[in-house]
């Protein structure tokens, strides 16, 4: 269910521009098949005698504050990947291959 959860989660996100967000019946079922999913889930871990994720792990202030750093430490330093392009194209008047260009670099060093 956590995987039908976040499959849906992911649809809902990408596609939801494309057709004029909750304006479209698409997206209201993708967001109605992610909250079930996840209800499900949460109920499932919650009352199961052997639960697939036990949730008791969280009470400990080391699995919690582990992925909240990381969260925190990703959108530090994705945010400026994905705002370096529209600031050299926009407010810095810059052609779409120049911005291109700078952004090749990242990219080779990351497929390597």
């Amino acid at each position: 269910m956590l995987a039908l959860a976040v499959g849906a989660m992911q649809m809902l996100l990408d596609g939801g521009e494309a057709v004029e967000w909750f304006a479209s019946a698409e997206t209201w079922i993708y967001l109605g098949l992610s909250v079930s999913g996840l209800w499900v889930f949460l109920v499932h871990c919650w009352t199961a005698r052997t639960p697939f994720v036990d949730l008791a792990i969280f009470r400990d202030r080391n699995v919690v504050m582990g992925p909240a750093f990381m969260f925190l430490l990703g959108m530090t330093l994705f945010s400026g990947l994905a705002l370096l392009s529209p600031l050299l194209q926009k407010p810095m008047s810059s052609p779409v291959v120049y911005s291109s260009l700078v952004m090749v670099p990242g990219g080779v060093a990351a497929r390597r």
